[in-house]
């Protein structure tokens, strides 16, 4: 029943998923995740992970990029754009795989981990439940500003390409 009350939004999914993955030791992947990567794990509150998914990602992204190009966008051949371009989508699949398979086992030792610290926060019944309901179910509002900040940090990166690109 806490578990239920917890994951708040699609506990038909997951009630079973996390009974399988305790009894058998199975794990499948969440197409959902696996799609949706860190946005995903921010829609279900797991915001360290999301972080972190997002930071080692965009850091080899990156490290690709300079490793590459040896620190200069201008001295790259066709050749090594295309190189750069396979390798990052080969990172974000990788990526994307590892969370999807990753993300039910995680996200119940979450959960059960929260309920736990929740328990011995609050001796209260009306308090518990309260903080079961706070803590778990999803998080539209951190989705939309994540989004807000990606499309203006898009637009400030385009601007700034244009501006000093050279003709």
């Amino acid at each position: 029943k806490d578990l239920a009350i917890f994951v708040g939004e699609n506990t038909q999914y997951y009630l079973p998923k996390f009974k399988e993955m305790k009894t058998s030791g199975r794990t499948t992947i969440n197409w959902s995740a696996f799609l949706l990567e860190f946005l995903f794990l921010i829609y279900r509150k797991m915001y360290l992970a999301a972080a972190l998914v997002f930071i080692i990602t965009n850091l080899i992204s990156f490290g690709f990029t300079m490793l590459i190009t040896s620190g200069s966008v201008l001295e790259a051949t066709p050749q090594m754009v295309s190189m750069i371009t396979m390798m990052t989508y080969g990172v974000s699949l990788a990526s994307r795989f590892a969370v999807g398979f990753l993300f039910n086992r995680l996200y119940m030792n979450h959960c059960l981990k929260k309920i736990k610290a929740l328990k011995t926060a609050h001796s209260d019944q009306n308090d518990y439940y309260a903080g079961l309901t706070k803590s778990g179910s999803v998080s539209r509002k951190a989705i939309i500003i994540i989004c807000c900040i990606y499309l203006a940090l898009s637009f400030i990166a385009t601007y700034a390409m244009i501006l000093f690109m050279p003709v």
